[in-house]
């Protein structure tokens, strides 16, 4: 299954709603253990997926990253 921007907003604020200062790493491997579900690595392509919906998280005012390399997470 191709992971999707919309599964990969689910997944992060499934696990870092209302969370601070959360490394970028940390939510790629996140996404990817919990999407691949130990198969197989992300792809490229999907790391990009993941940074694309994070991007799409900030411009819903759901996540912040005024820190480089780290995220800041609304309460859902």
């Amino acid at each position: 299954m191709y992971l999707t921007i919309e599964r990969a907003r689910q997944l992060i604020l499934e696990r870092f709603a209302g969370q601070t200062r959360v490394p970028t790493w940390q939510i790629i491997d996140y996404v990817e253990a919990a999407h691949c579900e130990g198969h197989r690595e992300l792809s490229a392509n999907e790391k990009q997926i993941v940074q694309d919906a994070l991007t799409s998280l900030r411009g819903r005012r759901l996540a912040d990253n005024p820190e480089r390399g780290y995220w800041f997470f609304e309460p859902v």
